[in-house]
């Protein structure tokens, strides 16, 4: 398994711990690529609450994964977790992602 962050640069990785959100996560397993969002839940309920005021609806990207904080260590604590549970595999299953 690989993770990939599209934008990996220092500044990419300070505004995404500030902003609470990343978006650029690639996760790699042999052919296949799935992309993954990664938020807080602080985050998370700001941005329902905008959406829900502005368009009356909220739509959660699909693969949303919810983080204590948006640091690389603690993402990638959390994809090997997710790993572990055979998350990547369920999700061909669901039709979120394909190779």
């Amino acid at each position: 398994m690989k993770i990939i962050y599209e934008n990996d640069t220092e500044k990419d990785e300070f505004e995404s711990y500030y902003k609470e959100y990343r978006g650029d996560i690639i996760v790699q397993k042999g052919e296949k690529k799935y992309k993954i969002y990664v938020t807080t839940m602080l985050r998370l309920q700001q941005d329902c609450v905008t959406e829900q005021a502005q368009n009356g609806f909220f739509q959660v990207e699909p693969n949303t994964v919810i983080v204590q904080e948006v640091t690389k260590d603690e993402i990638e604590r959390v994809i090997k977790k997710l790993d572990g549970c055979r998350y990547f595999e369920r999700l061909n299953h669901l039709g979120f992602a394909e190779g």
